[in-house]
């Protein structure tokens, strides 16, 4: 998925996942040539998996 679509996806911005990306936190992508971003959708759906609430 292109960051738009994953950010999309977690109802997120774009913005927001390029700044998470740049601290290194977040769900994993691969950089590619010409500065794309991508992200696998079952690994992003597993990160959210993994993310803990501290909501009851």
């Amino acid at each position: 998925m292109t960051r738009k679509e994953t950010a999309t996806f977690l109802r997120l911005s774009p913005s927001t996942l390029a700044n998470w990306a740049s601290m290194d936190v977040g769900p994993p992508f691969t950089r590619l040539g010409g500065g794309r971003t991508l992200y696998r959708q079952d690994a992003v759906e597993a990160w959210l998996l993994s993310q803990k609430s501290g909501a009851a």
